[in-house]
């Protein structure tokens, strides 16, 4: 990980500086990169915590990256991590600053980038000068724009609400633990699912260990969403199983999960935890999410607030399908994904994700899923001749 901190003296309010730096349309006229496209996060903003934009950057190639916003603090501090994008950039989280000062303002810019080895010095260094070429435009920006000393726009902060944590942790443990019985159990009677049921266990305890770790800024919300998620899971398997309702989407693929062959064992478990994984990005992620969000939070805070904590969540399900392949029998694994791993991760993850399953595609997607459910749960369309105030 290298660090790169660099300064530059603004003569504008450090107000038009925030507008400057967090707006995707006037960052266009100063940066080297280019954003392309944004969506807004809290209070439907494109500079509030949540938001994401697809950005192309020409260093050290030329690439197209996406970056979620994860802290703003107008007009003082605002903050982004790339989430998606060039294979070989392994992290890129970016602090600005912003101190007011006698002729204006001062913005500093600290980036914690990290690049795949053999390349990360001089990726470094690449990264550092553009970094110093766009502040110098950014200073050159501002003296062209009209002294303004106050807010153009009202700051609403997030309104505090009492926590749960210690409560929820106790749940999920509880949760986590039927999970490994119910792995042991399909295992003990020979049952195919057992590799889901396990991808879905050790996904739990990747889960729990972020939390622990205190890396989300939500781990009420990041709780009560696993909490929803496994109850939904509970259900799932037991209607199956039992022959209860379940819809034509999970019912096809836990049959998948029951294929087996002699011959090609790892396709069948391949196919099973990849038709499942699906099944769960396509219904029931939009519908936890959805839910959390209409239960506990739809009157406090905005919906597109706890995304960049949703997208750190990402990669757990890397950490645990890489900890199931462990547990597959020697000899079963397939040969390219064996040579993968002995070069770099980021090929064994390409291999995947363009061969089985675009994990980090479909998760973005089931999130504007559950935003789209939520909206209608919590705020549905007036019928035709009713009177709506």
């Amino acid at each position: 990980m290298s660090t790169i901190d660099l300064e530059a003296e603004l003569t504008c309010s450090p107000e038009q500086a925030w507008v400057l730096i967090t707006d995707p349309a006037q960052r266009n006229t100063w940066s080297t990169t280019r954003t392309l496209s944004s969506d807004a996060g809290g209070s439907d903003r494109v500079d509030r915590v949540g938001a994401v934009r697809e950005v192309v950057i020409s260093t050290p190639v030329r690439a197209t990256v996406h970056q979620v916003v994860t802290h703003a603090e107008e007009p003082r501090r605002f903050e982004y991590e790339v989430f998606k994008g060039w294979p070989l950039l392994r992290g890129h989280h970016c602090r600005i600053d912003i101190t007011p000062t006698m002729a204006g303002c001062a913005v500093r810019v600290a980036l914690d980038v990290e690049f795949a080895s053999g390349i990360s010095l001089l990726a470094s260094q690449t990264v550092r000068r553009e970094v110093q070429k766009s502040l110098l435009s950014l200073s050159e920006r501002s003296r062209v724009l009209p002294q303004v000393t106050t807010l153009q726009r009202t700051y609403r902060p997030t309104v505090p609400v009492q926590t749960h944590t210690e409560q929820l942790r106790s749940e999920a443990a509880r949760h986590l633990a039927m999970q490994q019985r119910l792995a042991e159990e399909l295992r003990a009677a020979g049952d195919p699912k057992v590799w889901f049921a396990r991808l879905v266990a050790l996904t739990t305890e990747e889960y729990l260990s972020i939390i622990d770790a205190g890396q989300l800024a939500n781990p009420d919300w990041a709780l009560s969403l696993l909490i929803a998620i496994h109850r939904q899971y509970v259900t799932t398997m037991h209607a199956y199983r039992s022959g209860g309702p379940l819809s034509t989407r999970w019912r096809a693929a836990l049959g998948r999960c029951d294929e087996s062959d002699a011959r090609r064992p790892f396709r069948c478990i391949a196919v099973g935890v990849v038709s499942a994984s699906r099944a769960h990005m396509l219904e029931t992620m939009p519908r936890a999410l959805a839910e959390v969000y209409a239960q506990n939070f739809r009157n406090t805070r905005h919906y597109k607030e706890f995304r960049a904590d949703y997208i750190r969540l990402g990669v757990i399900y890397r950490n645990a399908l890489q900890r199931l392949m462990v547990e597959v029998p020697g000899g079963m694994e397939m040969r390219i994904l064996r040579w993968c791993t002995r070069v770099l991760p980021e090929v064994r993850e390409f291999v995947l994700r363009t061969f089985y399953f675009d994990i980090e595609g479909e998760r973005l997607r089931a999130f504007d899923t559950g935003y789209d459910i939520a909206r209608e749960e919590c705020w549905p369309r007036p019928q035709p001749g009713e009177n709506r105030r």
